[in-house]
């Protein structure tokens, strides 16, 4: 049952822009590795901070930028590697859905896609919801939340779940392809009918 295991879910607070700054400069330091130009910093703070799971994708953007740095530091160079933070988290999230089966990967299409308008809003859905659109979208849901595509959020009203960053509905080619396919097709204007010349 999903409640069995979303009762292990913790809600974290925000943190401050000084720890987040902490979490990202200092295990870098303790290495060695310089973190630099300090743009590259305020946009991966930005990052962390636009979210509600933006501090456990920064994991993910930190790990491609440490993989890929070069000279003991993450510079700009590195950054533009990988593709920035939209091509790390890209990467990562098409991971994630090809770690499914084809089955699931219908319902996660089916599931992400209820979280975002077609002008790419983010939704916030129950759980209720979401897990009534399949018998598989208990598991599938599971895998996006364990792979932090999608996060679940404290609200009055109860838990709700979201897509775990704007990115993922606005610079994510997949789901941009999602987005486009499910679009409804326009009507082709009717031709003119053609004039006779007297």
């Amino acid at each position: 049952d999903l409640l069995d295991w979303t009762r292990d879910v913790y809600f974290l607070k925000p943190l401050s822009r000084d720890r987040l700054r902490e979490i990202i400069v200092e295990p870098a330091k303790s290495k060695n590795i310089q973190v630099e130009p300090p743009q590259l910093l305020e946009d991966l703070l930005d990052f962390a901070q636009a979210g509600d799971a933006g501090l456990s994708l920064l994991g993910i953007v930190l790990a491609e930028l440490w993989d890929a740095r070069q000279d003991n530091a993450i510079s700009a160079q590195t950054q533009a590697a990988i593709g920035g933070v939209a091509g790390a988290i890209a990467r990562h999230a098409d991971h994630v859905i090809g770690s499914l089966s084809r089955e699931r990967r219908i319902v996660a299409r089916k599931l992400l896609l209820s979280l975002v308008t077609p002008e790419k809003t983010l939704l916030r859905r129950s759980e209720d919801e979401l897990v009534s659109q399949s018998t598989e979208a208990p598991r599938v849901l599971r895998v996006l939340l364990g792979g932090r595509l999608i996060c679940l959020t404290d609200t009055p009203a109860g838990g709700l779940y979201q897509l775990a960053h704007q990115l993922l509905a606005t610079t994510w080619p997949t789901m941009q392809r999602w987005i486009d396919e499910q679009a409804p097709v326009q009507p082709s204007r009717p031709s003119l009918p053609a004039l006779r010349v007297p």
